[in-house]
């Protein structure tokens, strides 16, 4: 039996055990999913946890898809490129790092039918999942991508990373007010309207009318601030189930090291995990 698992800091509100846990059960994978929480301090120590728990694979979230990095001994092309790691497969006690946020993030827009050509695409956030959710935007062809973040620092750090990367160039602001308005797409990539920021929205919601699309990553709760707001401006808002799912498909891929989610029927997960809201 192999062991995987969610690594992170705060996974009370993680459906991605209840999810895996499903999952295997359900198409016969031999498998089981744990959490594992981990504070910045100990945070040093992720290897010789995977070694004492006997780890084969790992789903990395909030706040370490960037950190995890230095600690793989080989990381494959697209997350390199992405900038982050958000699965981990371990192999005769090798790290190999993979990105599998961008494919749930491709998929969130195929499957919602979210039309990209031409559009003002605004990033709120820059940590890990920014980066993975600006790699899926220029891989599909967004020619304005604009990235909103208070600090100054993480904003050169990620516009320096996409030139050096890709060759693109993206906006960067420190403030929102004055320029958002005019996007059509406005994605949220930080923790705001979660655990403690509960009740908080990245942004006025007197920016918001009925022209935009917005897509909150964060699917816990299942409506955030920002997603209220938008849907009380008469805009189309979509949470991060999709995103969380798809991602979750491609990581069983890996581990597995065959496709396996072509057998997987994602609307049945999601429709599992939506019941997860009213416990």
């Amino acid at each position: 039996m192999k062991k995987f698992g969610l690594i992170g800091k705060d996974l009370s509100e993680s459906f991605s055990r209840v999810m895996h846990t499903y999952i295997y059960k359900k198409y016969n994978i031999n498998s089981t999913y744990s959490n594992i929480e981990i504070d910045n301090k100990s945070f040093s120590e992720v290897g010789e946890i995977i070694k004492e728990k006997k780890i084969n694979g790992l789903n990395i979230t909030f706040p370490y898809k960037n950190e995890i990095i230095q600690y793989c001994d080989t990381v494959n092309s697209k997350a390199e490129v992405v900038g982050a790691v958000n699965c981990i497969k371990v192999i005769k006690n090798k790290i190999y790092g993979f990105n599998t946020d961008y494919f749930g993030f491709i998929m969130t827009l195929k499957s919602n039918c979210i039309e990209i050509n031409n559009k003002d695409i605004f990033v709120i956030g820059a940590g890990g999942s920014a980066y993975a959710v600006i790699y899926s935007l220029v891989t599909l062809g967004c020619t304005n991508i604009s990235v909103i973040n208070r600090s100054t620092n993480s904003l050169k750090k990620i516009e320096k990373h996409f030139q050096n990367k890709l060759n693109y160039k993206i906006n960067t602001f420190n403030s929102i007010e004055n320029i958002i308005k005019r996007g059509s797409i406005i994605i949220n990539c930080t923790s705001y309207g979660t655990k403690d920021l509960k009740g908080i929205s990245p942004i006025d919601r007197y920016i918001l009318d009925s022209k935009h699309v917005v897509i909150d990553i964060n699917y816990m709760p299942k409506k955030t601030k920002f997603i209220i707001d938008a849907e009380n401006a008469g805009a189309t808002a979509i949470n991060g189930l999709d995103m969380l799912i798809y991602q979750a498909l491609i990581s069983i891929d890996i581990w597995m090291d065959k496709n396996v989610s072509n057998t997987i029927d994602a609307y049945k997960i999601k429709n599992t995990l939506i019941k997860e809201y009213a416990k």
